[in-house]
């Protein structure tokens, strides 16, 4: 029995590709820890329904700016505290392999593992590296990622990295976007399907509309304003609107006094089975965060993207960017976005639809998934 350790951060992004690569080695012949911010309260949630056992540690995202005098020193002590935590926790666990998935929770867990003679492999799930895995980058085995981090940048220490990379190219794969096992068998679902499930009309175009694990307020408030204006041109269409906690009444309400037939339109607060959602979709809208872009990817989805302006290193747009250069993505900017220009940009991309004039995506076969990459680590004792 193999033991790997996973070090996760707060938001989808960083956890559902651990839970997807444990879902896929599977536990007949692994056994897994996974180490999460101690309020990370999504991934202890996400963590307790698939039963995996994890351990939580005390620490904070790096000060930025002024912040650094006032808490530099809070962080380099809860990073410290952290670090003599797993090293103990390694000591005693014996794992044979560590993966980082980003965030400053990898940093304690991936420098005790290095120091203990542990292989390590940081994924990196975005298309501009955070900054915690710049630092480990240079100190890990294998560096696996889906969209291009070492692409063309101004980014100086992403360029340094990518030079010493260069010397080292079998420390770096490309590889599939790691899916949970839910999203992978929706795929064999028909759109008619899945528009059943969800009572929509089977003959009109549909929208998914959605914040990601974060939620986004900013685009709920726009989206709605926007499909009113659809709708009162006239436009036919249907949608799927998954809203997050804090604005589902007042969203609801919004689309019942637009007087919103049931087969045109749903509202939902959440959605656990997302993959029903893409399939049942012709168009989707929401954030460019780095599991939405990778199930987009995957089912092969148009998209309209409104990246979160104040994501870290700006990786959000980095993510858009990246699928627009594919073909499946329009972005507009959330310093642009208001309901005028966003209905302009629904009506365009459904009027596409409805002709079949939507580009053809550039996607190709990925080499390799983090799977096989964690396999061949273990097998080689890389």
């Amino acid at each position: 029995m193999q033991r790997v350790i996973f070090a996760v951060g707060l938001t989808g992004g960083h956890i559902y590709p651990a839970v997807a690569l444990a879902e896929d080695l599977g536990k007949n012949d692994f056994e897994y820890l996974f180490v999460v911010r101690a309020k990370s309260r999504l991934a202890l949630q996400i963590l307790e329904k698939s039963d995996f056992p994890s351990l939580c540690l005390d620490v904070m995202g790096l000060p930025r700016g002024l912040g650094i005098f006032r808490d530099g020193l809070r962080f380099a002590w809860r990073q410290f505290r952290a670090f003599c935590l797993c090293w103990k926790a390694l000591k005693d666990w014996k794992p044979d392999l560590a993966v980082g998935f980003g965030a400053y929770v990898s940093f304690p867990v991936i420098f005790a593992a290095k120091l203990q003679g542990i292989p390590a492999l940081i994924y990196e799930p975005n298309a501009a590296m955070g900054l915690a895995n710049k630092v480990l980058a240079p100190w890990v085995d294998k560096i696996a990622y889906t969209m291009p981090v070492f692409a063309a940048t101004n980014d100086l220490s992403l360029r340094l990295i990518s030079l010493w990379l260069k010397r080292l190219t079998t420390n770096v794969a490309v590889v599939e976007p790691p899916l949970r096992r839910s999203l992978k068998d929706a795929a064999v679902m028909t759109a008619g399907e899945a528009r059943k499930i969800f009572g929509l009309d089977l003959a009109l175009p549909c929208l998914l509309i959605f914040g990601g694990s974060q939620g986004a307020q900013v685009v709920n408030h726009h989206i709605c304003r926007g499909l009113a204006v659809l709708l009162a041109q006239g436009k036919l269409f249907t949608f799927l609107h998954i809203t997050g906690e804090k604005t589902s009444h007042q969203i609801k309400d919004f689309y019942a006094g637009q007087g919103v037939p049931a087969n045109r339109g749903k509202c939902l607060e959440y959605l656990e089975e997302i993959g029903w959602a893409y399939r049942a979709a012709d168009l989707v809208v929401s954030r460019a965060g780095a599991m939405t872009c990778h199930e987009l990817i995957f089912f092969k989805k148009q998209a309209v993207l409104i990246p979160l302006a104040a994501s870290a290193e700006s990786h959000q747009w980095h993510n858009a960017y990246y699928l627009e250069h594919l073909g499946i993505a329009t972005i507009i900017k959330e310093s642009e976005l208001d309901e005028s220009r966003l209905a302009g940009v629904l009506s365009a991309r459904l009027g596409a639809l409805a002709v079949g004039r939507e580009g053809q995506s550039a996607l190709k076969k990925f080499p390799a998934t983090l799977t096989q990459v964690v396999k061949a680590m273990l097998e080689h004792n890389l």
